[in-house]
C-alpha cells in the first residue's frame, strides 16, 4: 500500500529522533521528567507508535501542505499555472497584476523551487 506524504514525513522525523549520532537505532525513547534535583521516568514510546503519534500531530497541526511530485501539480497549482499562462499572452494592465499575484503566491514559489532543473534559467 502506498504510503501518503504525511506518513513519509512522520517516518522521518521518527527515525531521526531515534538514530544516535554514530547512525545507531533504538527500538524506544525514554521520556524523563526532570523536577528540581530528581529526575522520574515516564515510560516511552516504541518506534512504531512514534510514527503513529507524529504523524496524528501533523494532521492535527493543519499542517497539510507536504511536499509533492513537482512533476504531478495539485488542481489549485495547475489553475494558477494556467492563470500565470493566460495572463501572460495578454499584455493588459490587469493581466500584468494577476500575473505578478500569481508569480508570488507560495503555493507557486514552491513549485518553482521543486521543478529547480526542469526550469530555464533567468537570463
Amino acid at each position: 500500500m502506498k504510503k501518503t506524504p504525511t506518513e513519509i514525513l512522520a517516518r522521518k522525523i521518527a527515525v531521526s529522533l531515534f538514530t544516535d549520532g554514530e547512525g545507531q537505532r533504538a527500538d524506544r525513547l525514554q521520556l524523563m521528567i526532570k523536577q528540581g534535583s530528581t529526575e522520574r521516568d515516564r515510560g516511552g514510546w516504541g518506534f512504531l507508535y512514534a510514527i503513529d503519534q507524529i504523524e496524528r500531530t501533523i494532521v492535527a497541526s493543519g499542517f497539510t501542505d507536504m511536499p509533492s511530485n513537482p512533476l504531478k501539480p495539485g488542481l489549485s497549482l495547475l489553475c494558477k499555472l494556467g492563470s500565470i499562462t493566460i495572463h501572460a499572452d495578454k499584455g493588459h494592465g490587469f493581466d500584468k497584476i494577476a500575473l505578478e499575484g500569481c508569480l508570488k503566491d507560495r503555493e507557486v514559489q514552491e513549485w518553482l523551487k521543486a521543478m529547480g532543473v526542469y526550469l530555464p534559467l533567468k537570463r
